[in-house]
């Protein structure tokens, strides 16, 4: 099984012009696999990597360092993959905790179900706005909770 990855380009935010900014998001690590097998970029440094969601803090640890090899001082933020508020709070509760990894990128977790149900009139624009703000709050709350203390 191979291990999904992709790059996303935003010179403007990049350390050098040209470069990329974002690398690396994995879902799972069958055995022999994982950060470190494969997965150089020659040249470029990106300075904060996309990790898709792990259960297992070894796994989210495993990425840290493959993004901070060779002296890199990258980052790594969780994403949500548009999983369920449950499932996303797993993966928070674990980053949260790791050194290395410095936030989250949660978005169809936070606002789909809010959408979905204003386009479906079971609520107004208002009521929508509200119940986003709230996930994406939930979330925040959750991640400088489960942060405080000394990081793995």
């Amino acid at each position: 099984m191979s291990m999904p990855w992709h790059s996303c380009a935003r010179p403007a935010l990049a350390r050098k012009p040209g470069t990329s900014i974002c690398r690396g998001t994995w879902t799972s690590f069958p055995s022999g696999t994982g950060p470190g097998t494969g997965t150089a970029t020659a040249g470029v440094e990106p300075a904060i990597w996309k990790l898709e969601g792990v259960d297992k803090p070894e796994f989210a640890k495993a990425v840290v360092k493959q993004a901070q090899s060779n002296g890199r001082k990258a980052g790594v933020i969780t994403l949500g993959r548009g999983e369920s508020k449950e499932k996303v709070q797993e993966w928070l509760k674990v980053g949260a905790k790791i050194k290395g990894i410095i936030g989250f990128a949660v978005g169809r977790t936070i606002f789909w179900q809010p959408l979905v149900d204003y386009r479906a009139g079971k609520t107004d624009r208002k009521q929508a706005i509200e119940k986003i703000a709230q996930n994406y709050v939930e979330f925040v709350e959750l991640w400088l909770n489960e942060g405080k203390g000394t990081k793995q």
